[in-house]
């Protein structure tokens, strides 16, 4: 004779609780991945010998006529602004010529503050991350940025705040996520982690002028 057995109910099983269980640890594994890779030294981090080039050809009031030379093994990067067939021409069939005249603009600096992040007496330390996010530059500015803001919050809220935003802008702010907040937001094209030149230092100083915007970060401070 069968006997109906709930075995779920023995157990104490519940399909639920298991499932949010699973999505939960999928989360936290997710995270934990994301973290290590967002804190861990990039391999091409000698920014001195970035194989990527940008030369400056021409300033005028609102651009920078630029000239990236890409090497052949690089990852292609193009203006955000070309047509699909220009990037598929310029990505794939044209190996020998690898340098692209882009119009640069740096947009006007805007700022939210401490992104998807409650903004405090710490507002005045996400905002100087802000300018140094805008502007760009190479992995070591960028890692130099994050820890500036780091120890600004620490100071004036505690180390535990210090750290949650720090780990928060190193999982997010990667130059190569397509978001408003990546690191060189304010350029309409990707120039990745390039050195900034003389010039697009004081081209991103102007724009603060004449935008009057006053500079929580001095000039020389992007060199």
């Amino acid at each position: 004779m069968a006997v109906d057995f709930d075995f779920s109910a023995k157990i104490g099983y519940n399909p639920a609780v298991s499932t949010a269980k699973t999505i939960w640890a999928f989360v936290w594994g997710f995270t934990a991945l994301a973290l290590l890779v967002a804190l861990s030294e990039p391999a091409q981090a000698e920014d001195s010998q970035s194989p990527v080039r940008i030369h400056v050809l021409s300033k005028h009031e609102d651009s920078l006529k630029v000239l990236v030379t890409y090497p052949h093994q690089d990852r292609i990067r193009t203006s955000l602004r070309s047509s699909s067939l220009d990037t598929a021409i310029f990505k794939y069939l044209n190996p020998i010529l690898r340098t692209k005249k882009i119009t640069a603009k740096l947009n006007k600096f805007k700022s939210d503050a401490c992104t998807l992040f409650p903004s405090g007496s710490w507002g005045h330390c996400c905002l100087a991350h802000d300018l140094e996010y805008w502007v760009g530059g190479t992995h070591k500015q960028r890692k130099q940025a994050d820890k500036n803001l780091k120890t600004c919050a620490a100071e004036v809220a505690g180390s535990a705040l210090g750290v949650i935003l720090y780990l928060g802008v190193r999982l997010g702010g990667n130059a190569d996520f397509p978001t408003p907040w990546k690191w060189g937001f304010g350029w309409n094209y990707d120039r990745a982690y390039v050195p900034l030149s003389d010039e697009e230092v004081s081209f991103a100083y102007e724009r603060l002028e004449a935008d009057k915007v006053e500079a929580p970060i001095a000039q020389e401070d992007f060199r």
